[in-house]
C-alpha cells in the first residue's frame, strides 16, 4: 500500500498537472494545478487550527508511510488526491469509475 500512499504526494500530484500540460491538456493540467494549490493552502490552515499531533508507536516514532511533518489531521495526501479527481471528474465524469476509487485507496 506504500505506492498508492505516495500516489497523494508531491511528486505524482504536481506532476500530473505538469503532464496534462506538456500534452497538450492545458487548461485541465492548469485547474489541476489551482486545485492542489487550493487544496494545501486548507490543508495547512486546517492541520494549525486543529493541531492534532500524529499517533505514535511504543518509541514515540510516528506511525506513518511517508516522511510526515507533526500534524496529522488532515491528511495532505488525501486532499491532493481528491482535489485532483474532482478535477478530472468534472472534465470527464465517465473517468470516474478509474479515478474515484484511485483517490479512495490514498485517502
Amino acid at each position: 500500500m506504500r505506492w498508492v500512499t505516495h500516489l497523494g504526494g508531491a511528486r505524482a500530484t504536481i506532476g500530473t498537472g505538469l503532464l496534462l500540460v506538456a500534452v497538450g491538456e492545458r487548461r485541465l493540467g492548469l485547474a489541476v494545478l489551482v486545485a492542489l494549490t487550493l487544496s494545501h493552502v486548507a490543508v495547512q490552515v486546517l492541520k494549525r487550527a486543529v493541531a492534532r499531533p500524529r499517533p505514535c508507536d511504543a518509541n514515540g516514532h510516528p506511525l506513518a508511510l511517508v516522511d510526515p511533518d507533526p500534524l496529522s489531521f488532515p491528511s495532505g495526501h488525501a486532499a491532493a488526491a481528491s482535489a485532483i479527481a474532482t478535477t478530472l471528474v468534472l472534465r470527464e465524469p465517465i473517468a470516474a469509475v478509474l479515478i474515484v476509487p484511485i483517490a479512495v485507496l490514498v485517502s
